[in-house]
């Protein structure tokens, strides 16, 4: 059955490619960017990013962790504890469901779990109860599950009813509000994001709620970077970087937490990395008569975090027809590839990768790696 296309999603994506509803990295707009885990993890398709607004952000320069382990908490919001919302669809069926369609740990059960006391964690999924007496209020709020066609919004991108209802429940008590927004797109939150101290951008996470706690708590810091540009307002779309329309968070944004310092006790024997060093590691991953498709890793061997990269190499006669998470020039003889906005801050030992087509031999060439 030949698949409806998505015009409600916007942004860049490899050429060729289709766009479906992935599941993603959490990421972060309203603060914090939502961190990988190290346990079993969602399905990752992209470097979703975690986004937030630039006024959001820590007076020092990064946002700190959106809630204290030991803080009495409040916890609202649809998809709080529903493993089926937090799944979206082509979970177990087709459009997926809400409720507990598979096994697996709500976000309510990851946060009781992670947290000091899990009797100082209250959840009504309406906000009802909520007093003054609570260190935070977590909103756990967005889509239910769809796929393909049937998630097509003629209407409008913003939160449904209930969201907005529990949301202002939670704003009238005063207690500051941190959402975890779920959903397999951006969606129209403008009006609503100066009310909250951080928005979590988790996406669909799937099965593993528990990774969200561990982002909340600051166990992980965010990492991720928007593969999309967010619209400020739906009416914008498509949207997508360089078309001069102000977005909510553009193409490539996300925050992490303040760094940690270094360790107090290096291993003495372990050889000291140089700093601002990469490595580029060439493969070709498939050919055909006239031309072919390769992939490029660049990774981290140094001891600091790279903030941009650069790849050269000899193209050897054949010539990028199309490229995918960089930007390409050509100069002599000699193709170059820098970073994309959202892939060129790497950490010691971490790595990330481009792809192209081209014409011509794929041949083996030694591409060339330099940090900054």
């Amino acid at each position: 059955m030949r698949r409806r296309p998505y015009p409600h999603r916007t942004g860049r994506r490899r050429p060729g490619t289709r766009t479906p509803r992935v599941r993603r990295r959490p990421s972060l707009p309203g603060r914090l960017p939502a961190g990988r885990r190290p346990r079993r993890r969602p399905d990752v398709t992209y470097d979703a990013g975690r986004q937030a607004r630039p006024d959001d952000a820590d007076r020092e320069g990064r946002p700190r962790p959106a809630v204290a382990k030991s803080a009495k908490l409040f916890v609202a919001g649809k998809s709080a504890d529903d493993i089926g919302n937090q799944s979206g669809g082509w979970t177990v069926g087709w459009q997926g469901g809400s409720g507990p369609v598979t096994d697996g740990t709500t976000v309510l059960r990851g946060i009781r779990a992670a947290a000091t006391d899990a009797s100082r964690v209250t959840y009504d999924r309406y906000g009802n109860g909520i007093d003054a007496s609570y260190g935070a209020a977590v909103a756990v709020v967005g889509e239910t599950p769809y796929a393909e066609g049937k998630g097509d919004r003629r209407n409008g991108m913003g939160l449904d009813q209930e969201d907005l209802q529990t949301l202002a429940r939670l704003k009238a008590s005063g207690v500051p509000v941190v959402v975890v927004l779920v959903s397999g797109r951006p969606l129209d939150i403008s009006a609503q994001l100066p009310d909250w101290k951080a928005l979590l951008a988790f996406w669909l996470p799937g099965t593993e709620g528990a990774g969200v706690s561990d982002v909340l708590f600051g166990e992980h810091a965010p990492t991720g970077k928007l593969p999309v540009t967010w619209m400020r307002s739906a009416s914008q779309q498509p949207i997508n970087e360089g078309d001069g329309k102000a977005a909510l968070f553009p193409y490539g944004y996300g925050l992490t937490y303040d760094a940690t310092g270094p360790d107090p006790d290096p291993d003495p024997e372990t050889p000291t990395p140089t700093q601002g060093a990469c490595t580029a590691q060439f493969r070709t991953v498939s050919s055909w008569q006239g031309g072919y498709q390769a992939e490029v890793t660049v990774k981290n061997t140094g001891s600091a975090a790279l903030t941009g990269w650069s790849v050269a190499w000899d193209p050897a006669g054949s010539t990028v027809a199309s490229l995918w998470n960089g930007l390409l020039t050509t100069a002599q003889d000699r193709a170059t590839v820098r970073n994309a906005a959202f892939n060129g801050s790497l950490l010691p030992g971490a790595t990330t990768s481009f792809g192209f087509t081209a014409n011509g031999t794929a041949g083996t060439p030694a591409p060339q790696c330099t940090s900054g």
